[in-house]
């Protein structure tokens, strides 16, 4: 399902670090109505809570690796206008 989510146009896929919180954020190419983005964010939503292991053991790792304490991964979707579709974080 994911990769459905990504593949739907070029979207743009940005990590950054922050301190101790790495940031991916997808940005759509294309602007979805409020209509379709109500939608969307229950997809992502779903969609990565499906992953939401992954994503806490990737803190971890990265937390043992590292030796930052408290690692925090921020999954971010953005409109193509910029405004957020959805975010989460996991510890």
């Amino acid at each position: 399902a994911m990769q459905s989510l990504e593949s739907m146009n070029s979207d743009a896929l940005k990590v950054e670090v922050k301190e101790n919180t790495i940031i991916y954020t997808y940005t759509y190419e294309q602007t979805f109505d409020p209509s379709v983005v109500s939608a969307l964010s229950g997809t992502i939503e779903s969609t990565l809570d499906d992953s939401s292991a992954s994503f806490t053991s990737m803190a971890d790792t990265l937390e043992k690796e590292s030796g930052i304490k408290e690692v925090t991964v921020k999954i971010i979707y953005l409109n193509g206008d910029g405004s957020e579709i959805y975010s989460k974080e996991y510890k």
